[in-house]
């Protein structure tokens, strides 16, 4: 076994122990020199989460959160990207959905189509433009 692996293992060990659950983000990749670019197509969301699961080790996310890039706008392809979470979700890949980065609409559109699990965004002292989803 190699030391991520080994790592992985020992958190999802210690996390079942302290009834602690393991929420991943999907949507974004890194570029070799360090960037973030999108990656959500529908297929790739999956692949994401297919990823994700290898290599933790396990096969089950409490929840993976869709990560939505600044300035997106929901559309037909929000619903498709929601579609593609909900399909792992019902089979059985993960336990909920999730939405990272999301206005108020967003999250009310997701709303609309399923049950939402959590949400992951940006706030403090500095950062209050998120204020309206947590109301």
């Amino acid at each position: 076994m190699n030391l991520p692996t080994a790592r992985s293992s020992y958190a999802l060990f210690v996390m079942t122990r302290l009834n602690l659950a393991l929420v991943s983000e999907v949507g974004a990749r890194r570029t070799p020199d360090g960037g973030i670019v999108a990656w959500d197509d529908p297929a790739e969301l999956r692949l994401g989460i297919e990823e994700n699961l290898r290599s933790l080790g396990t096969d089950q996310l409490a929840a993976v959160n869709l990560r939505l890039m600044d300035g997106y706008v929901s559309d037909s392809r929000f619903d498709d990207q929601l579609e593609a979470m909900v399909r792992a979700r019902d089979d059985g890949l993960i336990g909920g959905v999730g939405l990272s980065n999301v206005s108020l609409h967003q999250l009310r559109r997701a709303l609309a189509s399923t049950e939402v699990v959590c949400v992951q965004n940006s706030y403090s002292v500095g950062a209050r433009s998120s204020a309206p989803v947590l109301a």
